[in-house]
């Protein structure tokens, strides 16, 4: 997937042009789906968290990372998770999963984007400030 940027936080600079992996595709007619993989259409606005591996952008957690612009009524951007049909897990010990359930529904309200972006930066700014605070556990 090919994107613009409008506007980013971290990492790519606005106005460049970014292209983004994901599992599953098509070729010559046969195409795969990998559950929980994002997908787009051309024209879509979301909001990507992304990171670089071995040579390429992913959008992060699959899905999860990926957020849905869309339009109240009075024309204010809103973000939108799309994560139908997924389950969520929680690492255990070595190696082992924790099936849980669906996401909350919590989790599934839109913000909107002014809100998101205010709440994404002040945990950057927090993790910049106490890194031991937003390290990744594995």
């Amino acid at each position: 997937y090919t994107f613009n940027v409008r506007q980013a936080l971290r990492g790519a600079r606005p106005g460049e042009t970014v292209v983004l992996r994901s599992l599953g595709g098509s070729v010559g007619g046969l195409g795969m789906r990998v559950s929980g993989s994002p997908s787009f259409t051309v024209g879509e606005e979301a909001l990507l968290f992304v990171d670089q591996r071995g040579g390429h952008r992913w959008v992060v957690g699959m899905e999860q990372g990926a957020f849905r612009l869309t339009k109240d009524r009075s024309g204010r951007k809103l973000v939108q998770r799309r994560l139908d049909g997924l389950s969520l897990a929680e690492a255990q010990g070595a190696g082992g999963l924790k099936l849980g359930g669906p996401p909350s529904a919590a989790a599934l309200l839109p913000r909107t984007l002014d809100e998101t972006l205010r709440l994404v930066d002040q945990t950057i700014r927090q993790c910049a400030a106490t890194p031991a605070v937003c390290q990744v556990r594995r």
